[in-house]
């Protein structure tokens, strides 16, 4: 491919005069509107899929958040988990590993937070996280 771009590159330099401008389509064009808090609210009731990609979206700023013991919870790395096979409250504490918090999601899968910064303190490893707020399997996320 470097080649390739390498040729193509080389044939438009060349031939720059050549070119014409085209004006660019209207056709499918939107608006954006402008980023708010609350979209950036991890809901634990959707699909685990759409909450990695927020929180990848998101990062660094303006970040996913969600609640957790009614404190703002700022998360900053997850993926993918398994699929959850249980039926639990959406957000709820599936596991705690070295690797991250298992949360379980509204369709039967779970995420694997990795990275979270309580609001006030400092970002933190998952399982740094879990130790200094003693979390527990069953705890939820909202």
């Amino acid at each position: 491919l470097s080649r390739l771009g390498a040729d193509l590159l080389s044939q438009t330099l060349c031939n720059w005069r050549h070119l014409q401008a085209q004006p660019q389509s209207t056709i499918g064009v939107m608006y954006a509107p402008k980023i708010e808090k609350h979209h950036t609210h991890i809901i634990w009731e959707g699909l685990a899929l759409d909450m990695v990609n927020k929180t990848r979206a998101f990062n660094p700023h303006p970040g996913a958040y969600a609640y957790l013991r009614g404190d703002f919870v700022k998360i900053w790395d997850c993926e993918m988990g398994k699929d959850g096979g249980m039926a639990v409250v959406p957000g709820t504490i599936i596991a705690i590993h070295l690797t991250g918090i298992i949360v379980a999601t509204g369709d039967n899968k779970t995420i694997v937070i990795k990275e979270l910064q309580k609001s006030g303190g400092k970002r933190l490893l998952a399982w740094e996280f879990a130790n200094g707020l003693r979390l527990c399997v069953g705890e939820v996320f909202h």
